[in-house]
């Protein structure tokens, strides 16, 4: 049995600007600089996204969007509400698109904290939310001009490309990390791209790590789903404003959450009675049981990426799978906000996200 593909793949890029969008999708979509929908970057003067794009190839779309956090406070306000006005349209995936670097500086880390409950309310889409971690100084610079090929270098050559190789893989994980905690998204999935060039990346690099993402979210067959629900920003602004005002945080966060979880049971009652339709109950469930899908999109990804699936049944009712996995993870996850033993953790959170937009709402209209 042949897994049912979608008949489209829409994926919304989010992020600032000058972290890789354009070239992502241009990648994607397997796009040249002569093609007539070919994406502008940032390095161009006409490469900064003040408006929805919409590209395609075949039954891929890609939405190029403006960049949040903006450093003009306004802009960010003008540019998450467009942002929304596409997130409701039909979406499979948001790809939240971040330049790394070793750490996160201060002021980026302030500025995405500012905008964390619009990235919160960006996380209550019904698409999946996926990190995309562009690392655009993957490759070693080999400072001594070492030769690879050279006898007399290679030993030191490969050191040094495996220390520094070494060093931007913790440099990934602390940037994921600090990403994870200050836009407070739980992401169904974390990938990084080790810069352009195949010849320093075989396997890693942009280009082949986007396939093989396309490739997971083909064979998955995740249908574009519309998100109606999501906020715009002056709507976020009046529920803020009357949480602040009334102090009743545990009651908004827990009304709030009782929103998404309720949608999320309905998301996954969804993913999984078609799995169950094209697999059946009982097929595959000893070696679904060894597996705690932590996170199964990351899986897929590696999975195609390793050649690791044997067998067309095993291989269908895995990628079946995952929006059924995921949807249920988020759903957990939702659910364990309102536990007794994190309620009070989440609260705080959710006041300070509030305190942070009234002060950057307050810092928009100039009081």
């Amino acid at each position: 049995m042949a897994a049912s593909n979608p008949k489209e793949i829409r994926i919304m890029a989010v992020g600032p600007s000058g972290v890789g969008k354009s070239t992502i999708g241009n990648r994607l979509l397997n796009l040249k600089s002569k093609d007539s929908n070919y994406l502008e970057t940032s390095s161009s003067t006409q490469g900064v996204t003040t408006e929805p794009k919409t590209i395609n190839s075949g039954h891929m779309f890609y939405t190029d969007v403006p960049g949040i956090p903006d450093p003009k406070p306004e802009n960010t306000k003008k540019y998450y509400d467009k942002i929304i006005k596409e997130a409701k349209k039909k979406c499979t995936a948001i790809f939240i698109i971040f330049s790394v670097d070793m750490r996160m500086d201060s002021h980026t880390k302030e500025r995405i904290e500012d905008c964390s409950l619009l990235f919160d309310e960006i996380s209550k889409s019904s698409a999946l939310k996926i990190l995309i971690l562009n690392d655009m100084k993957a490759q070693w610079p080999n400072p001594d001009e070492l030769d690879e090929n050279d006898d007399n270098d290679k030993k030191a050559y490969l050191a040094g490309k495996a220390e520094y190789d070494k060093e931007r893989e913790k440099g990934h994980e602390a940037y994921g990390k600090e990403i994870r905690e200050t836009t407070r998204i739980n992401f169904n999935s974390t990938v990084v791209l080790y810069g352009l060039s195949k010849k320093y990346s075989p396997d890693k690099n942009m280009t082949d790590v986007l396939k093989n993402l396309k490739e997971t979210l083909r064979k998955s067959g995740i249908e574009p789903v519309t998100s109606e629900h999501l906020r715009i920003f002056e709507e976020l602004k009046k529920s803020a404003i009357k949480a602040s005002k009334d102090k009743n945080y545990a009651e908004k966060l827990k009304e709030d959450q009782q929103k998404v979880i309720k949608r999320l049971e309905g998301e996954y009652a969804i993913c999984k009675e078609r799995y169950d339709r094209f697999v059946g109950v009982q097929q595959f469930a000893e070696e679904r049981g060894k597996n705690k899908w932590a996170n199964a999109f990351t899986l897929g990804i590696n999975w195609l990426s390793s050649k690791g699936v044997e067998g067309v049944g095993y291989a269908t009712a895995y990628f079946l799978s995952l929006p059924m996995q995921e949807k249920k993870r988020e759903l957990e996850e939702a659910k364990n906000k309102l536990k007794s033993e994190n309620l009070q953790q989440s609260v705080e959170d959710y006041q300070k996200m509030i305190e942070r937009f009234e002060s950057f709402t307050k810092i928009i209209e100039g009081k």
